[in-house]
């Protein structure tokens, strides 16, 4: 379970990054 726990976590923490350099982008 702290294993899936920790790669979701992983993955939200790129999806933000990502998100953040598109809008910056756009921007």
């Amino acid at each position: 379970m702290i294993q899936v726990a920790k790669s979701v976590n992983e993955i939200e923490e790129e999806m933000f990054e990502y998100l953040t350099r598109l809008a910056s982008g756009v921007n």
